[in-house]
């Protein structure tokens, strides 16, 4: 009788994941990047469908990096008894798809706000002054969105942590892996580089968080 051909075929195996998280965890060479390139796309297809339709690719990308970062830093604690590498995976995107939505959705609320008060113009007393108060705040908001795109990208990150998503200083440290002290010293280098590029702009504002880092 003649053998079928497919039953000489073994079963592709599925990648041991748990060993690669193992060996990154032990800090072998190449296991971070290898995870990187077999989880990165993954990720960033589970972001885009959960994420609301038409989020910036940047944040989508943000969300990714911070998941991959967060696995990196948390690999000696994945437990793969309680957990596949991708559900485990999964839960740690959660958390910062959570992060995400709320950021997004501050903005959301700061732009119905500032449009709001735009179509309210006419009927509040002294509208052109207030008018033009806000087209002056606007403008420097604007600056300021300029001069974040300009300075480095992780003064820009630390910045946006602290003063826009509202993260406290003992929270980024830990993200970021290093101490409240350090934290601290960067926030101040990072706010004094976005004041002196608003100077470069030729906007003398307050920037945010300017004297008040805690």
């Amino acid at each position: 009788m003649k053998q079928n051909a497919s039953s000489d075929r073994s079963p592709a195996s599925e990648p041991d994941w748990a060993l690669l998280v193992e060996q990154m965890a032990h800090g072998i060479a190449g296991a971070y990047l290898d995870f990187v390139e077999a989880f990165g796309p993954r990720l960033g297809s589970w972001a885009r469908k959960k994420l609301p339709l038409g989020t910036p690719f940047e944040d989508v990308e943000e969300v990714v990096l911070e998941t991959l970062l967060d696995a990196w830093q948390q690999a000696s604690l994945y437990d793969p008894a309680r957990a596949s590498v991708p559900t485990w995976l999964g839960w740690l995107l959660r958390k910062h798809l959570s992060q995400k939505y709320r950021e997004l959705r501050r903005l959301q609320r700061i732009h119905q706000a500032v449009q709001h008060a735009l179509s309210e113009k006419d009927k509040a007393p002294n509208s052109e002054m207030v008018v033009l108060e806000r087209s002056i705040a606007e403008e420097t908001a604007d600056a300021i969105n300029q001069a974040m795109q300009d300075i480095a990208e992780s003064d820009a990150d630390l910045i946006r942590r602290r003063y826009f998503v509202r993260q406290s200083v003992a929270t980024i440290a830990v993200e970021l892996g290093i101490s409240e002290v350090a934290t601290r010293q960067r926030l101040s280098r990072a706010t004094r580089r976005l004041r002196e590029q608003l100077y470069t702009l030729g906007v003398r504002a307050k920037v945010p968080g300017e004297g008040r880092i805690k």
